[in-house]
């Protein structure tokens, strides 16, 4: 059995300026990311993993460059891409039709020219099964949001159309167990404790 530590990447200056990022180049941690950087690397403080993977977005690498400077890079645990959205304002996106249609009905529509959110789970699974090796105990992820919580739903056997029902903060840490095709969720969206604690 492996246990996968999936790590939202910390604030970022899109964050912090209500962007929809996506796949945009250069996307910094903001001054808040980069203390929540610091309260991160205190709660890995002495955690060891076998494997360790980040999303190539600048934001997931500079999350955990100071205690992992050089993880494998999976393109499998990027971002979703929001296709015509990548770079809009919130507060725009949520006054259009299709973003309200988005939210109602999240498994059934396509981002604009961009991936569905089965799509992003099918990715993301894959990207387990190819990259993760399940005689290797502990895992490390550094990714985003909604990679997070398709496989959250993925391991709670639930409809994506319940993507809105999880919430998973910046810095935090949410944990799987996988060992075949068998997913078990142990912790979500935590962003207080030690992490060497729960590691096999």
């Amino acid at each position: 059995m492996s246990r996968i530590f999936l790590l939202r990447h910390a604030q970022s200056v899109a964050n912090e300026k209500g962007i929809l990022a996506g796949r945009m180049e250069s996307v910094a941690l903001s001054k808040r990311g980069v203390s929540e950087r610091a309260e991160l690397e205190n709660r890995l403080q002495g955690a060891k993993f076998d494997q360790i993977f980040s999303s190539p977005m600048q934001r997931c690498l500079e999350t955990i460059v100071n205690l992992f400077p050089s993880p494998k890079i999976a393109s499998e645990f990027q971002e979703v891409d929001y296709g015509d959205w990548t770079g809009k304002k919130m507060s725009a996106l949520a006054r259009k039709k299709a973003w309200q249609e988005i939210h109602k009905n999240p498994a059934s529509v396509r981002f604009p020219n961009g991936e569905t959110l089965p799509e992003v789970q099918t990715r993301a699974l894959l990207g387990i099964d190819i990259h993760i090796d399940q005689k290797k105990k502990n895992i490390l992820i550094s990714t985003h949001a909604d990679v997070v919580k398709v496989l959250i739903l993925h391991a709670l056997g639930t409809h994506l159309n319940n993507i809105d029902k999880v919430q998973i903060s910046n810095a935090s840490v949410s944990i799987l167990d996988v060992q075949g095709r068998y997913f078990r969720v142990v912790k979500v969206n935590d962003t207080s404790a030690k992490l060497n604690e729960f590691l096999l």
